[in-house]
């Protein structure tokens, strides 16, 4: 099973805030539209940090904070799928994260 957070395209304040509150989630994750690699990506807990934010990369989407699957030496796993186009290549493989960046992948063990 993979989790999908919920999210919100935002192209404002107004419109960030109004997101937050209709989640009902109190840890979220701003994430630009057009950002790469983690670039750009802000983790925000309360309606103060959000305000801070700042649309230097335009528009952003607002997603709920899920909680990341862990290998038993703590590394956050990050499920994925390699596809190019419509296609997609093999099995899940679980992304390797160190903060919001990507730090490699490995073969996700069977169930």
């Amino acid at each position: 099973r993979i989790s999908v957070p919920r999210g919100f395209v935002c192209s404002n304040m107004a419109d960030l805030l109004e997101a937050y509150h209709v989640m009902g989630s109190k840890r979220v994750v701003v994430k630009p539209i057009f950002g790469a690699a983690g670039e750009g990506i802000e983790f925000c807990s309360s309606v103060e940090e959000l305000k801070l934010y700042t649309f230097s990369w335009g528009e952003v989407i607002l997603e709920e904070m899920l909680d990341l699957d862990r290998a038993d030496d703590g590394i956050v796993l990050s499920p994925a799928f390699h596809y190019v186009e419509k296609d997609v290549f093999g099995d899940s493989v679980d992304q390797i994260m160190n903060g919001v960046k990507y730090d490699g992948w490995g073969a996700r063990p069977a169930p």
